[in-house]
């Protein structure tokens, strides 16, 4: 078992000390911090502790996380930090679950480099599925509930055709979060927002009707 200090398990919320633990306190410690995962994981119903659904799990994380973003947002000082933690632009949450994947899913390794995309660095060409996680991250590749990791929300999903790694075009298709017509309008601030460059580009929007895909629009990003 790893050499725990006294208070050292931060998974459970434990403060940090120097002091070597016991073996005998180890276990106690492992054994509580599994304790409480169980409880924070389950339901009391007749008396009796029931798993909760994945689905549940999942909403009791994102609201835990998305609470401690607001505290510590709001408990930066402006003359200290002069702005605020930007946090996202908005919460496109996910139509589907039903898992992708590696294999026939993948992502691609990417940097973006004065605006354009590049893969081992080299100018990105070609048509890919896009999204980016609520906590900034832009991701390329195959399978967009695989790239957000079956994410219950993302700020952006689609697709992005480009040249040399100049975006060119931007489309809302994604089976998984099926952005709305409001949601895709934003899809060229987000980007812009983390350091792509996408005016000029076009931006193509779809949607569901009676299953069949149908495109709504298209407009040109400023």
């Amino acid at each position: 078992m790893a050499p725990y200090t006294r208070y050292g398990i931060s998974r459970a919320g434990y403060e940090y000390e120097t002091n070597p633990l016991s073996t005998a306190e180890q276990i106690r410690q492992e054994e509580a911090f599994r304790r409480e995962e169980y409880i924070r994981n389950s339901l009391m119903i007749g008396g009796k502790w029931v798993p909760r659904s994945e689905d549940e799990i999942r909403d009791l994380r994102f609201q835990a996380t998305m609470s401690a973003v607001n505290k510590f947002n709001e408990s930066l000082k402006p003359p200290l930090y002069g702005t605020n933690i930007s946090l996202p632009t908005q919460y496109i949450r996910e139509t589907r679950t039903d898992r992708q994947i590696s294999g026939d899913y993948y992502a691609i390794p990417s940097t973006i480099v004065n605006g354009r995309f590049q893969s081992r660095g080299k100018g990105m060409t070609g048509e890919y599925d896009i999204i980016v996680t609520l906590d900034g991250t832009v991701k390329l590749g195959r399978g967009h509930y695989y790239l957000s990791m079956s994410a219950k929300y993302v700020q952006l999903a689609g697709t992005v055709q480009m040249y040399d790694g100049k975006v060119k075009s931007i489309t809302n298709l994604s089976g998984h979060y099926l952005p709305s017509e409001e949601e895709t309008k934003n899809f060229g601030k987000i980007l812009k927002r983390y350091g792509v460059k996408v005016s000029g580009a076009s931006l193509h929007t779809y949607k569901v009707e009676n299953e069949r895909t149908v495109k709504v629009g298209k407009t040109k990003i400023d």
